[in-house]
């Protein structure tokens, strides 16, 4: 099994801040655990109020892996990383202070890095 970090992002206003985090392990590579947490979110979604299936149509657009993170469209104003626990950014947005003061614009770059893929 490996281990890996949901980490919750608000991107509204170019804010970037973390929402939440929680761990969770799965046999398989970054992209399959992407693919988990994208489903796993949908059906929570659902089964809380299933008139949500626009939502879920319009705003959960699949995965995209950069690296050893995993990019889930999670609304208009979110995005939910999936963190391998290999990488480095896993330990890292553990300490949000630290983030915001000291790794701000690679912590930018990083959740930019997304977009690269669709250009």
């Amino acid at each position: 099994m490996n281990k890996y970090k949901q980490v919750s992002v608000y991107t509204g206003y170019a804010e970037n801040s973390i929402q939440s985090t929680s761990v969770f392990e799965l046999s398989g590579n970054i992209a399959d655990a992407g693919v988990h947490v994208e489903q796993y979110t949908q059906q929570t979604i659902l089964q809380y109020d299933p008139n949500n299936i626009d939502f879920v149509k319009e705003f959960f657009t699949g995965v995209d892996v950069v690296g050893d993170v995993a990019f889930v469209a999670a609304g208009e104003e979110n995005v939910t990383l999936v963190i391998s626990e290999t990488s480095e950014w896993y330990t890292r947005v553990d300490d949000e202070e630290y983030l915001y003061e000291n790794l701000n614009d690679q912590w930018q770059e990083l959740l930019d890095s997304q977009f690269i893929l669709k250009s």
